[in-house]
């Protein structure tokens, strides 16, 4: 065996070492809810050996009823800076978004408990909002959908 074919097969070996252990750990989240209070929807890449967000490719928030809506501002769209605490570990989903405008602040914090395949959770969600005059407002309710894979 050559000189050229042991480095060839050593940097092989690297490269599959440094490699494949991401491409096993990333995965993607969903979540959706969608009631009388809120419609919400999110897609993120994440990283499955930590239970991380780690980009969000789209992810949004508005606000149905009127109550909530005429002091705070109707449509939010989500970043990622956004997203304040995460995590899915085992079976539990913990996610809280927090946004801050002219207006006031708004908190979603969305827990769930996931199936046997941990691939689906259900959960519920509790939305604050705190408003430039001082006065909040707090409603929950159920997620409709979260799901990882």
């Amino acid at each position: 065996m050559g000189w050229k074919t042991l480095k060839l097969q050593a940097f092989l070996a690297v490269c599959l070492a440094a490699g494949t252990p991401g491409a096993w750990a990333t995965g993607d989240l969903s979540c959706e809810i969608d009631d009388a209070n809120l419609a919400f929807s999110l897609f993120a890449s994440t990283n499955r050996e930590h239970g991380t967000i780690v980009s969000m490719t789209e992810a949004s928030l508005a606000l149905k009823a009127s109550t909530l809506a005429k002091k705070m501002g109707r449509d939010f769209k989500i970043e990622r800076d956004h997203v304040i605490q995460q995590w899915f570990l085992q079976r539990e989903l913990r996610i809280a978004i927090n946004i801050d405008n002219d207006n006031g602040s708004l908190l979603l914090a969305i827990t769930g408990q996931g199936n046997r395949t941990q691939e689906r959770y259900s959960g519920r969600y509790v939305l604050k909002l705190s408003y430039s005059d001082g006065s909040t407002r707090t409603v929950s309710g159920r997620i409709k959908e979260c799901s990882a894979g």
